[in-house]
């Protein structure tokens, strides 16, 4: 048995597979040879594009930032990527066969489970979701997952497949800014309240004052009414 190419006189290049079965006579002189000769183009072209489309995968997996995961309907892992090193500081081969749901927070297990629970009993095809992971060494981040669930012909859960992005970084920024809004809003509250207590403060004087300011305008037009009667007898005694 033997796989090779032949060239047709055409120029088109053939992958063939040939099988050849020699007969010999009782001293072991070959008699005659009987074969045959499979065109295997199609299924070459199919093999070479299936490893480049693994390979194109491969590349995506193994150079992304991001998490890849398999668990199977146990909920062990089967597959990691070198993302899993940062997240979970274990070597990704050592964390095959352990359950996900032990690197989950305490915090978000109930409420992991349940939304797994509810994604299977339904059979969500592909679901999004967002927890807290703790790693071997206790430290915590929080992934966005994007989850994808494989069925059997008969409904049943045969493997999950995601991939996490760690929002750790964004969660806090959107904390902190969640955080200043409140105190900004807060001292907005402050400053109405000291702009009302200083108005209401201001009112009464400012009331008297222009009370008698227009007391001083009655005067003076009073005196501005007798002044010039009274002028000619000033310059008379003077």
């Amino acid at each position: 048995d033997i796989s090779h190419r032949i060239l047709l006189p055409d120029g088109a290049v053939k992958h063939v597979h040939t099988h050849c079965t020699l007969s010999s006579d009782g001293a072991g002189t070959p008699l005659r040879s009987q074969g045959s000769i499979q065109d295997i183009t199609k299924a070459k072209a199919f093999e070479h594009d299936l490893t480049t489309a693994l390979n194109k995968y491969r590349d995506f997996v193994e150079g992304t930032d991001n998490l890849v995961t398999q668990v199977d309907a146990t909920g062990k892992f089967t597959y990691l990527n070198h993302t899993a090193r940062t997240i979970y500081a274990m070597e990704p081969k050592d964390l095959v066969g352990k359950l996900a749901f032990e690197f989950i927070h305490p915090d978000d297990q109930e409420t992991t489970k349940s939304a797994f629970m509810g994604w299977v009993r339904d059979k969500v095809r592909h679901a999004t979701f967002n927890n807290r992971q703790v790693s071997a060494t206790g430290k915590v981040r929080r992934l966005l997952w994007s989850i994808n669930f494989e069925y059997d012909a008969q409904g049943g859960l045969v493997s999950v497949n995601s991939i996490a992005r760690d929002v750790t970084r964004e969660m806090e920024a959107q904390n902190k800014l969640k955080n200043f809004a409140l105190r900004l809003a807060r001292s907005n509250k402050e400053i109405k309240s000291f702009a009302y207590i200083v108005s209401h403060d201001l009112r009464a004087p400012l009331v008297n004052l222009k009370g008698f300011t227009a007391e001083l305008s009655f005067a003076v037009k009073d005196l501005m009414t007798v002044f010039p009667q009274a002028l000619p007898q000033l310059d008379d005694e003077s």
